[in-house]
């Protein structure tokens, strides 16, 4: 899994227990707040993402890449 999508902070936690089996709400928030090893990412039209930290600045330089062009 590259990324999750959200429309809002209760639909990320939605897409991770879908996709991950045994996802409990205190192993995102974990991820998010504590260890930071998850990164939201607000995107165009306020759609949140939500990377892996490794992966984060891939999608920024693929945003950019596109506006540039």
């Amino acid at each position: 899994m590259v990324c999750l999508h959200g429309t809002d902070q209760p639909t990320v936690y939605l897409s991770a227990w879908a996709r991950v089996d045994g996802m409990i709400v205190e192993d995102m928030d974990h991820a998010l707040y504590v260890d930071r090893s998850l990164i939201k990412h607000l995107a165009m039209r306020r759609t949140l993402f939500v990377f892996p930290r490794e992966l984060l600045r891939f999608a920024q330089a693929g945003a950019s890449n596109r506006v540039a062009a």
